[in-house]
């Protein structure tokens, strides 16, 4: 299996391997933003701490992986329909 190179933009399914079942459109903006794989990996990282030091980082944190924590963010706090 060929391995994809670190800073080519995350595909759906890297996404959905990442942080699990998200919405199409959410899936969509993350993919607008043009972040890589790694991206999207550190992103997921920084919602699932709860380590206070990491949060006050990420909280002030610019570009893609910031944009991508806030959208997955924006997503787990929205509101889940059955």
């Amino acid at each position: 299996m060929a391995r994809k190179h670190p800073h080519h933009a995350a595909t759906a399914s890297d996404i959905v391997q990442i942080v699990g079942p998200v919405d199409d459109g959410v899936i969509a903006q993350i993919i607008a933003t043009g972040a890589t794989a790694e991206d999207v990996k550190e992103a997921h990282a920084w919602l699932s701490t709860q380590d206070y030091f990491r949060r006050i980082a990420h909280d002030s944190a610019h570009g893609r992986i910031a944009r991508v924590y806030h959208l997955l963010d924006a997503e787990r706090q929205r509101p889940k329909q059955d």
